[in-house]
């Protein structure tokens, strides 16, 4: 195993800490991908009703 000396406890720590938000920025990108796309998905909607309402025409 490699020796790591007196502030082993703190390295260890460090990557950990690293790793974990590392970890948290991954979800928060996903989570946030997928909201995203339920927004465009809606304001695609939106548009495509709003122009099919406008495309009709009025008598």
């Amino acid at each position: 195993m490699i020796v790591l000396g007196p502030h082993g406890s703190f390295i260890i720590a460090a990557y950990a800490f690293a790793v974990l938000a590392l970890i948290g920025l991954f979800v928060w990108i996903l989570l946030d991908l997928r909201r995203q796309t339920r927004l465009v998905v809606r304001l695609e909607a939106a548009r495509t009703m709003h122009t099919d309402d406008s495309a009709s025409p009025t008598p």
